[in-house]
């Protein structure tokens, strides 16, 4: 980005008005001086009372003579400037040698391709990966399926009822063996409910 504003800065520089040609060089065009200068009015009505020219003449006159000569310096004056215009700008094009922006520019081209090459590399192994993955997970559902007998039918999922039933099951049992447990190995008795038993074996022996 640095070298393409550095080019940029060049080419603003060689537009730059510190070395445009003298304006002095340029003429400005003041018809109302001109006609003044060259007394066109005075002379046009001094003329016009003498007859002259005739309605026939096919010669130029005098003022009309001096209305051409100082529009021929204007041009030629023009024609200068416009000269030293070109020989400026030329200087300015020759002066920029834009070869070390052109290869530098080339190499980012070249390095982003790269860095581009390198991002799609790495991305195709990791969708690789991915797509190996999900075909695993994939076969070891169908497997799945087929050993519960899943293949013709989804798979129930508890609703949230079933799930309160199942709770209420799994703490009643839980509260049942905690009781026969309290039962079989109450304190006083060894071996529980196996001791009362051959105590009444005993008892009846």
């Amino acid at each position: 980005m640095s070298s393409f504003r550095k080019f940029l800065d060049r080419i603003a520089q060689m537009f730059s008005k510190a070395d445009e040609p003298d304006v002095d060089v340029l003429p400005k065009i003041d018809p109302e001086k001109i006609k003044k200068e060259l007394q066109i009015v005075e002379l046009a009505k001094l003329r016009g009372a003498g007859g002259v020219p005739s309605t026939t003449a096919t010669q130029l006159s005098d003022v009309e003579h001096g209305i051409r000569g100082r529009l021929g310096r204007v041009r030629e004056q023009v024609l200068k400037y416009g000269e030293q215009s070109l020989k400026i700008v030329q200087n300015r094009l020759d002066s920029i040698d834009v070869t070390l922006e052109i290869n530098r520019t080339i190499q980012l081209g070249e390095e982003f391709e790269r860095d581009a090459n390198r991002d799609i590399s790495q991305a195709d192994g990791r969708l690789a990966e991915l797509q190996q993955a999900a075909e695993d997970k994939t076969r070891a559902l169908a497997i799945f399926r087929e050993k519960n007998k899943l293949m013709e039918r989804p798979a129930e999922a508890a609703d949230a009822d079933k799930r309160w039933v199942n709770g209420g099951l799994l703490l009643v049992m839980t509260l049942l063996e905690g009781g026969a447990n309290a039962f079989l190995f109450s304190e006083g008795r060894t071996l529980g409910y196996a001791d009362r038993r051959d105590r009444q074996g005993a008892g009846q022996g």
